[in-house]
C-alpha cells in the first residue's frame, strides 16, 4: 500500500477513533477493490437510504473523485477523448434497472433482487459490497449468499451488531451505531475513505 494511502487511513482513524477497530477491514477492502480491473467489476446494492449510498460510492468510483485520474498513454491518439474523460474503477450500482428489477421481484420475490443480478454478472475478481443498517435486509443478504457461489469477494457495511451478514461476508464493516440514521451517517465517511484510498492506490 502506497505510503500517502496509508497517511489517509492513520489520519481517518485518528479523527475517528471509534471506529479504529474497522481498520483492517477497511485496508482489506481497499486492497481488494484498488486491484478491480476490467472485465472485473464493483458491484453495490442496498435499499432506502442504503441504495442511495450504493449509488453515491459507483459515483465516486467512476470518475475522478479527490484527484486527477489522466488516461494511460494508449488514448493518445484521440486528443479529445483523452483530455475529457477521466480513469475509472469499473463499477456499477444493482437494482437500477428497474424492468429487470420488477421482474425479479414479480416472478422469484423481492428477496431475491439483487442476488439474481449477482448471479448474472458476478464472477471471480469482482467484489460485492452490500449495505444494511441492520445487517438484515433479506436481499441484500441473499446477494452475499450468490456472491460465494460466484467467487465473489465481498464487503458489507452494517450497524454495530452485523445482523446476518456478520459472519457471511469477507468484510465486515459494522460502524459503532444502531440506528438507522447514524448508522448512515457513519457509513458515508468510511466509504468515501475506501473510495479517497482506492483512488490514491490506482493514480
Amino acid at each position: 500500500m502506497k505510503r500517502e494511502t496509508e497517511l489517509m487511513l492513520e489520519s481517518f482513524f485518528r479523527e475517528h477513533a471509534d471506529m479504529e477497530y474497522l481498520r483492517s477491514g477497511t485496508e482489506r477492502a481497499v486492497r481488494k477493490m484498488a486491484e478491480v480491473r476490467l472485465p472485473n467489476k464493483i458491484m453495490t446494492c442496498g435499499n432506502g437510504g442504503s441504495f442511495s449510498d450504493a449509488g453515491h460510492i459507483v459515483g465516486e468510483l467512476m470518475k475522478s473523485f479527490k484527484r486527477k485520474r489522466p488516461l494511460s498513454e494508449n488514448f493518445a491518439a484521440d486528443e479529445d477523448l483523452r483530455a475529457r474523460l477521466e480513469g475509472a474503477v469499473p463499477a456499477l450500482c444493482l437494482g437500477e434497472s428497474s424492468p429487470l428489477t420488477t421482474a425479479i421481484i414479480n416472478d422469484i420475490g423481492s428477496g431475491w433482487m439483487y442476488a439474481q443480478q449477482v448471479f448474472g454478472l458476478g464472477c471471480e475478481g469482482d467484489v460485492l459490497i452490500g449495505l444494511s443498517t441492520s445487517g438484515n435486509a433479506e436481499n441484500v443478504y441473499n446477494a452475499v449468499r450468490a456472491a460465494k457461489l460466484k467467487n465473489v469477494f465481498t464487503v458489507g457495511f452494517t450497524g454495530e451488531h452485523g445482523g446476518k451478514l456478520n459472519g457471511v461476508c469477507d468484510v465486515l464493516l459494522n460502524v459503532p451505531a444502531a440506528e438507522t440514521y447514524r448508522v448512515q451517517e457513519l457509513h458515508l465517511p468510511l466509504y468515501h475513505l475506501i473510495c479517497a484510498c482506492v483512488e490514491s492506490e490506482r493514480w
